[in-house]
């Protein structure tokens, strides 16, 4: 969450995402010159832009490339990284770097065109989890940049509770318990065990491929964090809310219930507030406060 956080906060960032297709698209096109190939845009993503590629393999090339920004870039070259570590043997991939005519170059990463996901039960989504918890930072094939800390989404979290707070989004007794639960998350961060986090994991980033297996995409917001991060994330989309109604599901093994609240406190406030700033906070369903507070109505919590 923290780079799209930072893109959409950012006055810096602001983009003619058509013209940057379209530019993307004919540096692509150039590139590839000598062969007959069509490029269709895929709508989506935040830091990405991606097309569908046919004529230049037998089948279609789902292709991924990045704004012109450095952040953006790196994302992309780390998502690369970890999806070669993880996925070597059931996904065709490939790096290539395109002069963009200004003395720099584009990556563009290629794969299989993958079909969506069906259904992702909450068996699934625990499964997908301990399919990468083994991917150490030797094992991904970069230099680490642009894979952060989870302390960093910690210190995004309370600035955002702080904002937010000021424009009067949050009640008394909410600002209260978030700020409660944060500080004790940051306490039990000090020396917690930090495992890969995928950073974004929703039922529209798990695709299949042509042996039914399941493959995650969109690494852009990976990060070194704990276990039971992205299962909780996953557990924050109004999709999931039907789930609340079972305590059980607010469970990660091993973890105290106050970290769990902190994680999911931690998670709602960064999502307000890449909701406030992309400007998307206005056609939600559930306001700021409500959605937090029915969280920790379905943990149980008193507040």
């Amino acid at each position: 969450m923290l780079n799209k956080l930072r893109f959409f906060r950012s006055k810096s960032l602001h983009f003619n995402l058509e013209e940057q297709r379209q530019t993307a698209g004919r540096y692509f096109q150039g590139y590839f010159a000598a062969q007959d190939i069509s490029l269709k845009t895929i709508e989506g993503g935040t830091l990405g832009i991606t097309f569908l590629c046919k004529g230049l393999r037998d089948g279609p090339v789902f292709i991924k490339t990045h704004l012109p920004a450095k952040a953006c870039r790196t994302a992309l070259n780390k998502e690369y990284c970890i999806l070669k570590a993880g996925y070597e043997n059931d996904l065709s991939l490939e790096r290539l770097c395109i002069p963009s005519g200004n003395a720099s170059s584009n990556v563009f990463v290629l794969m299989d065109y993958l079909k969506p996901g069906s259904h992702i039960s909450r068996t699934d989504i625990l499964k997908l989890i301990k399919s990468y918890r083994y991917l150490k930072p030797d094992s991904l094939g970069f230099d680490g940049e642009g894979i952060y800390d989870m302390n960093e989404l910690l210190h995004e979290a309370r600035s955002s509770l702080y904002d937010l707070d000021k424009q009067g989004f949050y009640s008394a007794k909410i600002y209260n318990a978030a700020e409660a639960l944060l500080e004790n998350l940051g306490l039990y961060l000090t020396d917690a065990p930090r495992s890969l986090c995928h950073g974004d994991l929703a039922d529209k980033n798990i695709m299949i491929n042509q042996s039914g297996k399941k493959i995650i995409l969109d690494w852009e917001d990976a990060f070194w964090g704990i276990e039971g991060y992205d299962y909780l994330y996953w557990l924050t989309f109004f999709s999931h809310r039907k789930l609340y109604n079972d305590r059980e599901v607010f469970t990660v093994p091993g973890k105290p219930s106050e970290v769990i609240a902190g994680i999911l406190t931690l998670i709602l406030l960064i999502k307000n507030a890449i909701s406030f700033y992309s400007g998307e906070y206005a056609h939600n369903k559930l306001g700021m406060n409500d959605r937090i507070e029915e969280i920790y109505i379905g943990m149980g919590m008193k507040i």
